[in-house]
């Protein structure tokens, strides 16, 4: 069974890597080698907690419809940015390249809480 969320959250890693992401390495980059990780390294957590925060602000206040959606998939795109610099186990850790897919992702999830919130 698939999450309500899973297609939110399927949208948010399309925006990362392409759109706006590809911009940024998308797809030809590895994401953990991206610029987000140098400023991340540079100006520590806040500085993807508070790019969240501006894209959420920016929907709120001025978009509608789709323009709405895609800056609150950025504000998730930070956010998801901040808890794997938060998680990244120590300066000196290799690389994150082998990703879990969003649907084992949630398996995984779902098996260790009993399959819901």
């Amino acid at each position: 069974m698939t999450h309500p969320l899973q297609q939110v959250f399927d949208q948010a890693i399309l925006q990362a890597t392409k759109g706006k992401g590809e911009r940024h390495g998308g797809e030809a980059t590895p994401f953990m080698e991206q610029p987000w990780v140098h400023y991340a390294k540079m100006h520590g957590r806040g500085f993807l907690t508070g790019q969240a925060a501006k894209k959420l602000e920016e929907a709120a206040s001025t978009r509608q419809g789709e323009a709405f959606v895609q800056e609150a998939l950025g504000a998730i795109v930070y956010l998801s940015m901040a808890i794997l610099q938060e998680q990244r186990p120590t300066v000196n850790a290799p690389p994150m390249t082998d990703f879990p897919t969003p649907s084992d992702a949630w398996n995984e999830f779902f098996r260790k809480n009993g399959g819901g919130m």
